[in-house]
């Protein structure tokens, strides 16, 4: 018979779905004997940083390896915190798609040279190349892009406004 407590990953989201409807997430709860964890499973939509942001919330504590030992943090009742939190993104290769021709790309001029790769890797290499070209546009190599665009160069603003929110 199944436990009928929440767990930390029920939790975890039905605060995702608060600040980000819309997205379908999968978290599933996982107990051990080293402890436990909850893996957040989700595509396209918001990037991992800011769904980590949420879900750290119910992160037990940390591990302090010059002490050997882990440090609990959390002020959260007991089985409401997981020890691990592992946020798994899957890049929608659609939103892929349309990020790609707002950077001033065709996806043929980034296909060229990608043939053997398979549609995940192909996915990650034009990604890294648009990432390039924003970090270019923008002078920027932090996390935060839409801030450090002016507001006289809106086709810059735009291209960079899709990649935080495709994060491709």
């Amino acid at each position: 018979m199944k436990s009928k407590r929440q767990t930390p990953a029920m939790l975890i989201k039905k605060d995702l779905k608060k600040v980000f409807p819309g997205v379908k997430f999968s978290c599933k709860y996982d107990s051990f004997s080293g402890g436990d964890s909850v893996r957040i499973y989700w595509k396209g939509g918001p990037l991992t940083r800011a769904v980590n942001k949420i879900a750290i919330q119910y992160k037990d504590g940390y591990f302090d390896s010059m002490e050997d030992i882990y440090h609990h943090i959390n002020d959260k009742p007991y089985g409401m915190t997981a020890k691990y939190i592992i946020c798994n993104r899957e890049n929608d290769p659609e939103q892929t798609e349309i990020f790609i021709g707002h950077a001033g790309y065709t996806k043929e001029s980034l296909l060229s040279g990608l043939d053997e790769l398979d549609d995940y890797d192909k996915i990650r290499s034009i990604a890294s190349i648009v990432r390039r070209k924003m970090d270019n546009l923008t002078n920027n190599k932090g996390e935060n892009y839409s801030d450090d665009v002016s507001n006289d160069n809106k086709e810059i603003g735009d291209i960079v406004s899709r990649y935080v929110v495709y994060g491709c």
